[in-house]
């Protein structure tokens, strides 16, 4: 059974001894809850049967105040007051407030909430009080007619029959207040009993409360703090070098785990110290050879830096002179830029030239067409100018016919024609003079070709020539870039053997440094060897 308890995890027997004491706390408060309740109740009980008993006190009073009323007005009417039996006079007035008084305290303990006895008595008395108060009526009425035989009837119903039904009444009161009372009695004792039952319930369930909580509290402060002395005793073996010490992990709480990663922690750091014995060793020889090896490495390292510089000075006089040669494409690429810009200006004037030859051919290719339109209107001039002739002939002909009349005519007609043929020969000559020009025109359009033929040659050539040098532009430009680069890789040879120097000199300082670091590394390793030795593993 405490195996199994054991077995739990700490959480869980914490959380299951609070349970049964929350549990137990729950009963108890249920318990005191409920007797608080049942001592409410007969409180309310107690409360109730006091306020009743004094209402029926109050009623017993009030029966006995009504009663007094009556007969202190029936003497008032014996010794001749005056209007004694009004309902304003002052003693029949305190008689009938004392009356509806009691009519009313019996009406409210009727409401009360009566058991069937108490009702029956209520009901009895009540029934008894009306009786009373009509006999009262005969009593006004026996004494309002004020004759020797009728008010002594009146005193005797005052005096035997009122005071008989009052004696009745009283008795019934008398019994309704001792139920009453006994009644208020047995709820103050049940009350009572209630108490301390509910006290004694409250003591019992405290204390097993406190038994079980002191128990569980035993239990699980055992359950854990002999694990953790176990554990206190491990760690202090490991503390003190004994890796071999091992504890319980058989438990399957918490404390079970930290058990067992205790003992793998213990296993791990037995195997931990075993290899860092065996390495620590083997640390100690390779510092011997590594110590060895340094003051061989700071040997070559020496030579090297030698050699270096002396590559160094051979690369710095390479320098120069792919300096000198990069200078010198520097100036051949400026001289064939110049032949590029003119080059291309020469082109520029060739391709000028053909434009403008071209423009002279289609000036004289339009001369052309303006000269034949101009023949196309001299034509029209002349076959105008022979009809004009041949109507002055004409006219010559009919002014001649006309005779005297036709005289002035025929001098018109005369000029007309002269005039005729002076067109006719000006038309002659201009015909001449135009097939000149075009014969000009052909020929001048005939050079005008031969000339655009002989300036686009020369674009052409230009356009080759252009070409050609734009092609040198490139190669020279390729050219002085390798030489650019040459010189750069030059410099970053000669850098690089500057940085190989260095770094030959860094290495032996390195290799100086690693010759002193492995010996203090030995002088570590012997330290670790004797540092382990205290451990048992």
């Amino acid at each position: 059974m405490l195996k199994r308890i054991s077995d739990l995890r700490v959480g869980v027997r914490v959380g299951a001894a609070m349970a049964a004491l929350l549990l137990l706390l729950c009963a108890l408060a249920v318990t005191a809850v409920s007797s608080l309740e049942r001592e409410r109740d007969s409180a309310e009980q107690i409360a109730r049967s006091r306020e009743l008993t004094q209402l029926a006190l109050q009623v017993k009073f009030r029966s006995a105040d009504f009663n007094g009323w009556q007969t202190a007005y029936a003497f008032d009417v014996q010794r001749g007051v005056p209007g004694a039996t009004a309902d304003n006079a002052s003693a029949r007035a305190a008689f009938l407030t004392s009356a509806q008084s009691f009519r009313d305290e019996l009406a409210k303990l009727r409401a009360f909430g009566l058991d069937t006895d108490q009702t029956a008595d209520t009901d009895n008395i009540t029934t008894l009080f009306e009786q009373f108060m009509t006999l009262d009526k005969d009593v006004v009425s026996n004494y309002n007619a004020g004759t020797p035989e009728t008010t002594g009837h009146a005193a005797e119903l005052v005096a035997v029959n009122e005071i008989a039904i009052f004696n009745k009444i009283a008795e019934q009161i008398d019994r309704l207040v001792t139920d009453v009372h006994g009644e208020s009695a047995a709820a103050a004792a049940e009350a009572e009993s209630r108490a301390d039952s509910g006290t004694l319930t409250t003591v019992v369930l405290a204390g097993v409360a406190v038994l079980l909580g002191a128990l569980l509290t035993l239990l699980l402060v055992r359950s854990i703090t002999r694990p953790l002395r176990d554990l206190r005793s491990g760690l202090t073996a490991i503390t003190g070098g004994d890796l071999t010490q091992r504890v319980d992990a058989s438990r399957g709480d918490e404390l079970g785990q930290v058990a067992a990663s205790f003992n793998e922690l213990a296993e791990r750091t037995q195997e931990l110290i075993s290899r860092v014995a065996d390495r620590a060793q083997e640390v100690a020889t390779a510092s011997n050879e590594l110590s060895d090896v340094s003051g061989r490495l700071a040997a070559t390292a020496g030579q090297t830096s030698a050699e270096a510089s002396s590559i160094n000075q051979t690369a710095e006089e390479v320098s120069g002179m792919v300096t000198a040669m990069a200078s010198s494409s520097e100036q051949m690429r400026a001289a064939i830029d110049e032949i590029t810009q003119n080059a291309s200006r020469a082109a520029d004037v060739a391709t000028d030239g053909v434009r403008d030859t071209q423009h002279a051919n289609d000036a004289v290719s339009a001369l052309g067409s303006a000269t034949a339109e101009i023949g196309t209107v001299v034509k029209l001039i002349s076959t105008i100018a022979e009809q004009t002739n041949l109507l002055a002939l004409n006219a010559t002909i009919e002014a001649a016919r006309a005779g005297e009349a036709g005289k002035g005519f025929a001098v018109v007609a005369g000029e007309v024609k002269e005039l005729a043929q002076q067109t006719a020969t000006a038309t002659e000559d201009i015909v001449s003079r135009i097939k000149a020009i075009e014969e000009g025109s052909t020929e001048a359009t005939s050079a005008i070709h031969q000339i655009g033929e002989v300036v686009g040659s020369i674009c052409d050539t230009q356009t080759v020539i252009a070409a050609a040098v734009e092609e040198q532009t490139a190669t020279t430009a390729e050219m002085s870039r390798n030489v650019h680069e040459t010189a750069n890789a030059v410099v970053q040879i000669g850098t690089g053997i500057a940085g190989l120097a260095q770094a030959t000199e860094d290495t032996s300082a390195a290799a100086t440094a690693a010759k002193r670091t492995a010996e203090t590394l030995s002088g570590a390793a012997t330290d670790l060897r004797t540092l382990i030795s205290a451990f048992r593993y």
